[in-house]
């Protein structure tokens, strides 16, 4: 049992190694991509020019707080790019099939949402660091807890990554994808603090603020808000850390739990559970 055991996690981590090893080998493109081009572009655009146009220049805390909700798209995008291959794959080649008969299915979903998780966080992390460094005295983080912050980034990378696969084992093939981005993704993120904290929401429509509740990416930009910025207006990191905690979970059990319909497959000698 206990030799079993341990040729899975060998197993385990050799597909994490070889997921890795492509990702290092694209790892230019992405950090320029998603470490350069992204921060560069947002911090002028959306903090530097657009937060000008809502917010006087003595502002400076109401123009962090508007940008900081950048972060869930940021997440978003690049978790995108580590997750859905596999629904492509699905339609393709199937060189999951192959994972498949060395792990079980729950392990070889699990090694991905770890990877999409690392490989996520890797890229956002120095989003604000760089934004500050770009930004200076533009952007306040006098009050910013950095270690609390990363974990934020660390929980949200899991959480989207884990729901990024639980909506490929529900969309079943790539043609749906626009329609999953328009009818799921946007109305999250706009409702989840892209622009606008969740204490606006609910100063201004309460009901809709209780219900934004249960939207997981409200709790990566109110825990990113809560680090950077602080004070009471925002969900504490407590409330954050255990919201994305119990997202993530649900997401990777409702996983397992579809996934069945896309991992087993047949061949000559019969199913492969």
């Amino acid at each position: 049992m206990a030799s079993n055991t341990t040729k899975k996690f060998l197993i385990f981590l050799q597909l994490l190694h070889r997921d890795f090893y492509i990702f290092f080998k694209n790892f230019t493109t992405h950090a320029i991509n998603n470490g350069l081009i992204f921060p560069l572009m947002y911090a002028f655009f959306f903090a530097y020019i657009q937060s000008q146009l809502y917010f006087e220049t003595d502002m400076l805390q109401e123009r962090t707080i508007m940008f900081i909700g950048n972060i869930s798209l940021l997440t978003l995008v690049s978790s995108y790019h580590f997750t859905f291959p596999l629904l492509f794959d699905f339609e393709g080649a199937r060189h999951v099939d192959y994972e498949i008969r060395t792990l079980s299915p729950r392990l070889v979903i699990l090694e991905k949402i770890v990877f999409a998780t690392l490989a996520t966080f890797a890229l956002i992390l120095p989003f604000f660091p760089f934004c500050k460094l770009l930004l200076q005295n533009k952007f306040d983080t006098s009050n910013t807890n950095w270690i609390q912050l990363f974990i934020i980034l660390f929980l949200g990378s899991l959480c989207v990554s884990a729901y990024y696969f639980l909506a490929i084992c529900i969309l079943k093939n790539a043609s749906r994808i626009n329609n999953f981005w328009l009818r799921f993704n946007l109305p999250l993120l706009l409702l989840g603090g892209f622009w606008t904290p969740w204490y606006i929401t609910m100063k201004v429509f309460p009901a809709l603020g209780i219900a934004t509740l249960a939207n997981p990416f409200l709790y990566i930009t109110e825990g990113a808000r809560q680090t950077i910025v602080g004070g009471s207006k925002f969900l504490s990191f407590p409330v954050s850390v255990t919201a994305l905690i119990c997202f993530s979970l649900l997401f990777t059990m409702l996983t397992f739990y579809f996934l069945k319909n896309e991992l087993i497959i047949f061949n000559q000698n019969g199913c492969i559970p």
